[in-house]
């Protein structure tokens, strides 16, 4: 197993402020939702396509989160899944900030009431 698929990721939705360099370099700017996060990767859904493997940041409630645009799938009604691979030096941390809408399952306690309902 690789260390990235043991992460722990989170589901969240969170307005962000993206930028971006497109195919001539030249920087971008768009708003993108937050769909999930992880220490070391995220993903973002846009209108817009940024190119693989080009610099990709996002500003989440005052922190910059800057990696590259590992990939992209694109559906034609929701529009275009950013995947982010994080830089190593601005991993996300919970302890830093927490997105809005933010979906933590890794904490079973905060579930129990849903398994004594029954």
């Amino acid at each position: 197993m690789s260390n990235q698929s043991a992460e722990l990721s989170f589901h969240c939705s969170e307005l962000v402020k993206v930028l971006y360099e497109d195919k001539s370099w030249n920087t971008r700017s768009t708003t993108a939702n937050l769909e999930q996060i992880s220490a070391g990767s995220a993903t973002l859904l846009a209108g817009e396509h940024p190119p693989v493997w080009r610099p990709i940041a996002f500003s989440l409630k005052g922190h910059d989160l800057y990696g590259i645009v590992e990939s992209l799938d694109v559906d034609p009604v929701l529009g275009c899944f950013i995947r982010v691979k994080l830089d190593a030096k601005h991993r996300w941390r919970k302890e830093l900030v927490v997105p809005d809408h933010f979906l933590d399952l890794s904490q079973p306690e905060r579930h129990a009431g849903f398994r004594n309902a029954a």
